[in-house]
């Protein structure tokens, strides 16, 4: 009787080492981890090293906004890029909804106060890493570069491996049109997250949304054409 209470004894301990061990593993695997993604460089040193065939439409709008370039180099900014598949959806749009020949609207004749205004609102004034957002359900709405259009960022938790919340770190990031109310704010998703350059945050915006968020910005484009 002795020799079986020992052993028993034994397995509960062997239990509940194991049970800690695997709650710490556990916790930990779903702790926001630190960021490790480093750019020696400005914002928009950035974007011009990476490869051709990524921001090359990114690269033609700030040219025809050229101050822009200036704030992706001196102020500390978050930035939501926007790869050239978010430019051609937009484009593509467009000149499907107008019933004209696609390119007929191209990001060379679209006036550029309204490239302006639209590409202002991936700019968020100073700098938040996604561990910076951790603490609002809902998000921060935050103003945007030169004319402080509000914007919400909101930390995104993905899954992986079976582990509930443990995989890679999105932002959830939405045009609030200017309403309190999110069932009519326009979202998207940053799927590359927290690239740290000298002067700010770079995140990368998922090549399926279309530049300008939808049907404010054809209007604009609509009525200054």
């Amino acid at each position: 009787m002795k020799n079986r209470n020992s052993a028993n004894i034994l397995v509960a301990l062997v239990l509940s080492v194991c049970f800690i061990a695997c709650t710490k593993v556990d916790k930990t695997y779903l702790q926001p981890r630190e960021n490790l993604a480093k750019f020696n460089g400005t914002v928009y040193d950035y974007i011009k090293a990476q490869p051709a065939g990524v921001y090359d439409s990114l690269l033609f709008v700030l040219n025809r906004v050229p101050d822009l370039i200036d704030s992706l180099k001196t102020q500390p900014v978050t930035f939501f890029s926007l790869t050239n598949k978010s430019f051609e959806l937009a484009i593509y749009d467009l000149n499907f909804n107008a019933g004209i020949p696609q390119g007929t609207i191209n990001l060379s004749n679209i006036n550029a106060s309204v490239l302006d205004t639209f590409l202002c609102r991936y700019i968020i004034r100073d700098k938040y890493l996604t561990t910076d957002l951790l603490r609002a359900t809902d998000g921060y709405t935050l103003p945007s570069i030169k004319y402080s259009y509000l914007m919400n960022l909101q930390y995104s938790y993905t899954n992986a491996s079976g582990y509930v919340n443990g995989g890679p770190r999105a932002i959830i990031f939405s045009d609030t049109r200017t309403s309190p109310f999110i069932s009519l704010w326009v979202r998207t998703n940053a799927i590359t997250v927290d690239v740290v350059a000298d002067n700010g945050i770079v995140n990368v915006i998922s090549p399926g949304h279309a530049f300008g968020f939808g049907s404010e910005f054809q209007t604009k484009v609509y009525d200054n054409f």
